[in-house]
């Protein structure tokens, strides 16, 4: 799977459990956390595996077997 243009293809890293209590992840309103599967051509200091930091809201999920998220690079806040 390739990303296209200013998109980063990712795989959301789940934190769910705090204190010992799982959380749903609807619950949390904090940015979230992925890995970097795939960047498209126009994407600047990304790189596939990389772990980023973006607002929860901004994401696409996409489903092709496996879950994956895609960011327009704009809208990543970090690189881990």
């Amino acid at each position: 799977m390739q990303a296209l243009n200013d998109q980063v293809i990712a795989e959301a890293i789940h934190e769910k459990e705090v204190g010992g209590l799982s959380i749903p992840e609807t619950a949390l309103d904090k940015p979230q956390k992925a890995t970097v599967v795939s960047v498209g051509s126009d994407v600047k200091n990304v790189q596939q595996g990389d772990a980023v930091v973006f607002r929860k809201n901004s994401a696409t999920k996409l489903n092709v077997g496996k879950d994956y998220l895609v960011v327009r690079a704009k809208d990543l806040i970090a690189i881990l």
